[in-house]
């Protein structure tokens, strides 16, 4: 789903008037997630380079994978889904020491997604121009509702424009 020229490209994706069913909501959130990430890792990065942050953090995504569990036994019922998950799926515990390995990654793994225990390149789209303009819209769209809801984040946001 391309960024709208105008208007808000959140209240957008969170449009669910379409038809569309909520699995598309997943992806998409997941989607969201990895700009939102992304970016902070760039900012972050920026920052450590001018030495304002204190000690060393590391961003990055965790891909666990896929498994079957409450969230995803629906699923058991339509047989595209059903396949490619009895395909791919993991262990709930596998997927759990996969989330403790992005969390726990060194920082090498900055700014990147941890996946089967390793780092991953970000998909070709969000590399692409498109892709990252869509990822500065997340990034200020966020931006935005953090700082109306929580307006203590604002300096946190300040310190990361720098």
């Amino acid at each position: 789903m391309g960024v709208p020229k105008k208007g808000s490209y959140l209240k957008k994706l969170s449009n669910n008037k379409e038809g569309m069913e909520q699995a598309h909501q997943y992806g998409r959130s997941k989607g969201l997630l990895l700009y939102w990430a992304r970016e902070l890792a760039s900012r972050v990065s920026a920052i450590q380079a001018t030495e304002k942050l204190p000690r060393k953090v590391t961003i990055n995504s965790a891909d666990p994978g896929s498994a079957w569990t409450p969230l995803t036994n629906p699923n058991q019922a339509k047989l595209i889904p059903r396949l490619i998950m009895n395909f791919g799926a993991r262990d709930p515990q596998i997927c759990a020491t996969a989330l403790v390995n992005g969390v726990s990654a060194t920082e090498d793994a900055h700014g990147k997604i941890m996946q089967d225990f390793d780092t991953a390149d970000y998909p070709p789209f969000m590399v692409r121009k498109s892709g990252r303009a869509a990822q500065a819209r997340v990034w200020e769209e966020t931006r935005e509702e953090l700082e109306a809801k929580v307006p203590e984040v604002k300096a946190i946001f300040d310190m990361l424009d720098q």
